[in-house]
């Protein structure tokens, strides 16, 4: 499979819905704001009003959630040796020991508040990504022209 294919942040996927239609400020506050969200909760009952705007948006979007499954592939091993690391490493009161090897209850509670953060900032940089990267590409073909243009008008200023 193509890396254009396998990784997801960025790409544009075609449609017509609302989250399509919006301008680029309002998912880029919207982003933004969600992002922001998401460092600032500090408990798992924070999380809920962001976990629910974002399924709005996914739904709004009417993009399939296996883009959005793509879009998690590339930092799977990240989650994963974090979620280890936190599991296996954090001090606490120990739940499992066995030799050397144990987990703690403030382990597997930060390791899964380190999940939920990775995958909603993850869905959260995805959603407008999968809108936005068509505005990104007509932009450069813009800026490509106008680059042309300003050349073209210093050549001439320089001649005359």
């Amino acid at each position: 499979m193509a890396l254009s294919h396998s990784f997801v942040l960025g790409q544009h996927y075609p449609g017509t819905s609302a989250v399509h239609q919006s301008g680029a400020l309002v998912k880029l506050v919207s982003t933004i704001a969600l992002m922001i969200g998401v460092f600032v909760a500090t408990k798992t009952v924070q999380y809920i009003p962001i976990v629910l705007l974002l399924a709005v948006g996914i739904g709004v979007s009417r993009i399939p959630l296996r883009f959005f499954a793509r879009g998690l592939k590339p930092i799977l091993f990240l989650i994963v040796l974090t979620v280890v690391v936190q599991v296996f490493f954090t001090p606490g009161t120990v739940i499992w020991q066995f030799w050397f090897v144990r987990i703690t209850r403030e382990g597997l509670g930060l390791a899964g508040f380190i999940l939920c953060r990775l995958v909603l900032l993850t869905l959260v940089l995805l959603l407008p990504g999968g809108v936005v990267g068509f505005v990104n590409e007509k932009a450069r073909q813009t800026f490509g022209k106008l680059r042309c243009i300003r050349k073209w008008s210093f050549s001439k200023s320089a001649t005359s």
